[in-house]
């Protein structure tokens, strides 16, 4: 990507220290307009978006949540790598969610199936289809495996509160995120395991 194209990376940050922070502060080692230029939310009461630029004459929201679910815009054309390190929440949050689409956090700190990372919704009863978006292609499509620091779209068949099955109480992580120039997931890093992404077709894993 380059000469001005923004690539949207679906994102989620599960760590309670991120609860009321600033986005800048959170951010703090990406360049807002240089390696990004937007962050969004979406208003789940509403269905409607909030997004901030970084200028107080337009921005609708400034600070971030726990296991919030946003869309960031990377406009960097060598890509962007950003780590932050904290605490998975004290209590599993509750995410309302409504019938129809909606966008919720990845629930996982490892790569892990939908039906055991969705735990708590029943595939062909709460939900039918669950779908994420590929920066590299540009497309959106199927999801089968549930990866971390990711956001993802979601239809439900019925209105349902669902507490997120994600990790909680003590748990303690780094999380380091790499994208490309396309705004593609090229490496996670949690503690000292590191999984590079090639393409998003193959992965390589190394442990320590």
């Amino acid at each position: 990507a380059g000469g001005g194209v923004m690539d949207m990376v679906l994102a989620s940050i599960p760590f309670q220290e991120v609860q009321g922070q600033s986005i800048s502060s959170v951010l703090n080692t990406l360049t807002l307009g240089s390696d990004y230029d937007q962050v969004s939310t979406r208003n789940a009461s509403t269905g409607g978006w909030l997004s901030y630029v970084g200028d107080a004459r337009f921005d609708q929201f400034t600070t971030l949540e726990s296991c919030g679910t946003y869309e960031i815009y990377v406009t960097n054309p060598s890509g962007v790598t950003f780590t932050l390190t904290g605490n998975t929440p004290a209590t599993r949050p509750v995410k309302n969610l409504i019938a129809g689409w909606n966008l919720i956090p990845s629930p996982v700190l490892a790569d892990t199936p939908v039906s055991q990372a969705l735990a708590g919704l029943t595939a062909g009863t709460d939900y039918d289809d669950l779908v994420r978006y590929d920066p590299v292609t540009r497309t959106w499509g199927p999801v089968t495996t549930v990866k971390p620091g990711q956001a993802y779209w979601i239809h439900m068949l019925v209105a349902k509160s669902w507490e997120v099955p994600t990790p909680f109480g003590t748990t303690t992580t780094t999380t380091t995120f790499a994208y490309d120039g396309d705004g593609g997931r090229v490496k996670v890093t949690e503690g000292t395991n590191t999984q590079t992404f090639i393409g998003e077709l193959y992965e390589t894993q190394s442990g320590g």
